[in-house]
């Protein structure tokens, strides 16, 4: 079959060759491009066009064939035009139209099946990705230096320019002489740690407690294990952590009733604090200082037995011999003939109601618990087969 060839010089485009007639139902007319080198690197699309048919389609090579499309319809002029566009995107050159050959009215071959639609530009894209993904992919994991990169391209040294610089370091001509000095781990130049602005050994803590030191004079920051100024005078252990000699903060800690107890205090302007316990062990009839505050007050915390409980009236418990401020009463009572266990307050219904209640009262500068048996709770049994267990917290005036 004859072919129309057309030659694209810059935006002119012009026929050379083309059959000497072009009838209305031609399928597979080939036309075939060449391009002066203002088309070079550019990617090429083609547009045919037939009254208003217009059908887009991109250039592979130089040969594409005319879609049916616009060779449907006879007594319409088939023209053409091309674009290029560099790798953005961006249409550099369009030709201008140029009048190929009228399309005359040919036989109709009755009965012919229609043919299927010529795909648009995209899909044809598509297409075209899909059948270059094995050279793709082949060239991604290409790690051979595909595009001949050089090292000038790229500004690396040429293994030259590296055993040369290495000479002019050491008087050896074999960097592989360097590698054992750089790869040593051991400090081979002998830095110290206030010369690389780091930590000594131990972060400034030491690696052992110093012993036998007092509280109070342990005032550099480390570890230390002392019993003189520690909470209640055993053996802690603990840490100083210091700004400098005046200023400094401390954590203890020991084994007491088979726990792990924890304790902190400050020192500000070479004066400490008290020492104010995390989780304090609650021996009975000891004032422990805790870390809790309320209303901006250290808290204390206190656990008292009683005596057995008066029949009737309060049996009072010393809290302290001052005035304080109780914010929190907690307790139990226990009974002597049984395994029984009954919080406070403590109420008994049945024929009779009765009960067993905590308050506090403050006389003459002293601060009491006072756990107040009813008439009532005697004609069940004696208040005196009672004894109460009270935890009691407060702040101090």
């Amino acid at each position: 079959m004859e072919k129309i060839k057309l030659q694209v010089s810059a935006s002119q485009i012009q026929v050379v060759e083309r059959p000497a007639a072009i009838t209305a139902g031609t399928v597979g007319l080939e036309a075939e491009f060449s391009f002066d080198s203002h088309w070079d690197n550019l990617g090429k699309t083609v547009i045919f066009r037939a009254g208003d048919k217009v059908i887009t389609a991109a250039l592979e090579g130089n040969t594409h064939t005319v879609p049916w499309e616009v060779l449907e319809k006879p007594d319409l002029w088939l023209t053409v035009g091309v674009y290029g566009a560099n790798p953005e995107g961006t249409v550099v050159i369009p030709t201008l139209w140029t009048k190929v050959a009228p399309v005359y009215t040919g036989v109709d071959p009755e009965g012919d099946p229609a043919l299927e639609p010529s795909n648009p530009i995209w899909q044809q894209t598509l297409g075209r990705i899909a059948n270059m993904e094995p050279q793709l992919s082949e060239h991604i994991s290409n790690k051979a230096n595909p595009h001949s990169v050089t090292c000038d391209q790229i500004g690396a040294v040429t293994q030259k320019e590296f055993r040369d610089a290495v000479s002019n370091l050491d008087g050896s001509s074999d960097p592989e002489q360097l590698i054992p000095h750089l790869f040593d781990r051991e400090n081979p130049h002998g830095v110290t740690a206030a010369q690389a602005g780091a930590a000594p050994a131990g972060y400034g803590l030491g690696t052992k407690n110093s012993p036998s030191v007092r509280w109070n004079s342990a005032r550099e920051s480390g570890f230390y294990r002392a019993d003189t100024d520690s909470p209640n005078g055993n053996w802690w252990w603990g840490i100083t952590s210091s700004q400098h000699s005046g200023n400094n903060a401390q954590m203890a800690f020991c084994v007491a009733e088979g726990n792990i107890v924890e304790a902190r205090r400050f020192c500000e302007n070479s004066v400490w604090g008290e020492w104010e316990y995390v989780n304090p062990p609650m021996v009975a009839g000891v004032e422990y200082r805790t870390t809790e505050r309320h209303n901006g007050k250290p808290v204390y915390v206190k656990y008292m037995d009683s005596a057995a409980l008066k029949t009737t009236g309060s049996t009072n418990i010393s809290v302290a011999e001052e005035s304080v401020d109780i914010i929190e009463i907690k307790g139990y009572l226990t009974r002597d003939n049984d395994s029984g266990y009954f919080p406070l307050p403590y109420f008994y219904s049945g024929n009779t109601c009765a009960y067993i209640y905590a308050g506090y009262a403050t006389e003459e500068g002293n601060t009491t618990v006072n756990i107040t048996t009813t008439d009532a709770i005697t004609t069940i049994v004696s208040g005196s087969q009672y004894t109460a267990h009270i935890t009691v917290k407060y702040t101090k005036k």
